[in-house]
């Protein structure tokens, strides 16, 4: 029986097409369309489908740039809390020896001690370090002539550093948003082409590959993660607020991968160039406890060399396990 219905599905709209090869997919099938275009009657269809590729692509770069700039704020923020929390256990001593551990100038300071600012997380350090300025400021005639002058050059980094980091953080949102729109508007072109060239060519299915090169777009026939056997998985933790490579080289853009977070914070997988690359907004998300497939090429430049995976929580350790599938 025929499935009417499959001819209107999108069938380019998946995950399981990467931007890389919808990108191949789509430049062959623009060449075929201008190299096959009798008295031009594709000149629409190339214009159209030429205008979504573009502005799909160009949203993509849109996207990958505000994440680096995101990226950069973020190392930034970082830099700063560490000097500051630096700079505090730095001063301990001055604060101790003026007033002594147990005086009430020394617990507006430091009232849970140092370990306070050692264990601070980025929703607690715009209090920490408003307490301590205050304190400073209080007693600034008692403490040495430049000593509120070091916390206020820091914290003014930070909090610039910290508002910068949270407005890119809003424009890879948008970003991803308009990413995400573009896409859909490719997808609904292509899948618009197929219809087309079709209906030009009733009864004559071998003119499909005068216009597309479908291997770019196939999904391997391999099979799924839940036939991966366990002992074939790589399983680790990932440190709070840190990354680690999961394997270096070994695979293709064309790998397939299992991805399982078995812990209980979100975790980012992609590739890089080299272990210490910025993390590029080409991730795959995961949820802790949930589990997802991608090809490598979805979560990188296929030239890139390394696996790895970031865990986003910056107080709890994450756990996770990767499986090749086929592999």
């Amino acid at each position: 029986m025929i499935n009417i219905e499959t001819f209107f599905r999108n069938h380019f709209n998946t995950k399981e097409i990467s931007d890389d090869r919808m990108d191949l997919f789509t430049q062959d099938h623009i060449a075929r369309l201008k190299a096959n275009n009798p008295e031009n009657i594709y000149d629409v269809v190339i214009t159209k489908t030429e205008g979504a590729h573009n502005g799909y692509f160009s949203a993509k770069t849109t996207e990958s740039v505000s994440a680096a700039q995101k990226e950069a704020a973020t190392v930034n923020v970082e830099k700063y809390a560490k000097e500051f929390i630096d700079m505090v256990s730095m001063k301990e001593g001055i604060i101790r020896g003026t007033w002594g551990k147990d005086s009430a100038a020394y617990q507006e300071f430091y009232p849970h001690g140092i370990t306070e600012y050692i264990k601070a997380t980025r929703a607690n350090m715009n209090g920490l370090m408003e307490r301590f300025l205050q304190g400073a400021t209080k007693y600034a005639g008692e403490l040495p002539a430049n000593f509120i002058d070091l916390f206020n050059t820091i914290i003014t980094n930070y909090q610039a550093s910290r508002d910068l980091q949270l407005g890119k953080m809003g424009d890879v949102s948008g970003d991803k948003l308009a990413t995400a729109q573009s896409r859909d508007i490719l997808e609904k072109q292509l899948m618009s082409n197929v219809l087309v060239i079709a209906n030009n060519n009733i009864g004559k299915p071998e003119v499909m590959k005068v216009y597309f090169t479908q291997h770019y777009i196939e999904r391997s026939g391999r099979s799924q993660g839940n036939n991966i056997p366990p002992e074939d998985y790589i399983t680790g933790t990932v440190a709070p607020n840190d990354k680690t490579e999961i394997l270096h080289g070994g695979f293709s853009g064309d790998s397939e991968f299992h991805f399982k977070n078995t812990g209980e914070t979100t975790l980012q997988f992609y590739t890089a160039n080299m272990p210490d690359d910025p993390i590029p907004g080409t991730v795959l998300e995961i949820a802790a406890g949930q589990d997802e497939t991608a090809f490598a090429s979805a979560l990188g430049s296929e030239e890139n060399m390394f696996l790895m995976v970031y865990n986003v929580d910056y107080e709890n350790e994450g756990e996770f396990g990767v499986g090749e599938i086929g592999g």
